[in-house]
């Protein structure tokens, strides 16, 4: 029996690298945090994990977009979840930085990218925490969303702008020049959301005058 190796330690979670009966699998582990009250922290944790691996059942169930490479999970409690493996996929910030110097790869990138938010609001999911460390993508362009720990269920217009303005702002990260990059992803996003598509864009400018709003008080 092979041993778990840690790949990944965020905020909140280990995961792994383990075996379950056999299959190459990713634990993610949910630890204490001991600055919070205990029994709020054990509320957050399991709240947390069940939400998750709801979220990824319901992407199963109800998106044959994505359905074929959501991870499946196939076992948890309530700081623990064993899902299948992706297998030789990066993160999409590792993606996008790589290919940096290649501007039409890169748009296209997030092109596919804000289809496959579309797809995930239009399972009346809201990630929660969409940033592009919490998309993988392959060599051939898969995406796949992950880490749905702080998703929620909700059709509102303003929780998908809120959804998009959250990975607007992680964008900054890969250094790149991110306004026309963005307005790529949105475009593809609203055809993609069809009727809905332009409720949500009137949504997303108003969270981002607040968001330069609260920039410029500090």
């Amino acid at each position: 029996m092979s041993e778990k190796v840690l790949i990944f330690q965020g905020a909140e979670a280990k995961i792994y690298h383990d075996e379950h009966q056999g299959i190459p699998v990713v634990r993610k582990e949910r630890f204490v945090k001991h600055y919070r009250h205990p029994a709020l922290d054990q509320r957050l944790t399991k709240s947390r994990t069940k939400a998750e691996v709801k979220a990824l059942q319901s992407l199963k169930a109800k998106c044959p977009a994505l359905s074929d490479h959501i991870p499946t999970v196939v076992y948890s409690s309530v700081n623990e979840i064993v899902m299948t493996k992706l297998v030789d996929f990066k993160t999409l910030h590792q993606a996008i930085v790589e290919a940096s110097h290649d501007n039409e790869l890169v748009k296209c990138i997030l092109c596919k990218t804000g289809k496959v938010i579309s797809d995930v609001h239009k399972c009346g999911l809201i990630h929660g925490d969409l940033t592009t460390t919490n998309f993988m993508i392959n060599q051939t362009k898969i995406i796949v969303p992950i880490d749905f720990g702080l998703s929620s269920h909700s059709t509102s217009s303003e929780d998908r702008a809120v959804d998009l303005y959250v990975f607007e702002r992680s964008m900054l990260t890969t250094g790149l020049e991110t306004g026309y990059l963005f307005e790529c992803l949105c475009a593809s996003y609203s055809q993609e959301m069809g009727s809905e598509g332009p409720m949500v864009m009137k949504k997303l400018a108003e969270v981002q005058a607040r968001g330069r709003k609260r920039d410029m008080v500090g």
